[in-house]
């Protein structure tokens, strides 16, 4: 979910849900800048009807990881809860 411009966390599944707090900011991925991550990696990737959408559904994939990633995708980002 985006509140005022920023990804924070509003559901975690289980196996990253001990360190990461609902409600947590997402401030970057692999030190860069959440919104820099998003535009150019995540929302590429992702096809919906509108921008709000697509940032929506490109936030949600963001918890996946890296494709061909070993590690949970907590390892890779940064957040201020």
């Amino acid at each position: 979910m985006i509140v005022e411009n920023a990804p924070v966390v509003t559901n975690a599944p289980n196996t990253i849900a001990h360190s990461v707090q609902i409600g947590s900011k997402l401030l970057a991925v692999d030190d860069i800048p959440a919104q820099a991550y998003l535009a150019d990696r995540a929302m590429p990737l992702v096809c919906e009807t509108t921008v709000h959408r697509r940032l929506d559904h490109a936030v949600s994939r963001l918890r996946l990881g890296s494709q061909g990633s070993r590690f949970l995708p907590t390892h890779f980002m940064t957040f201020a809860t």
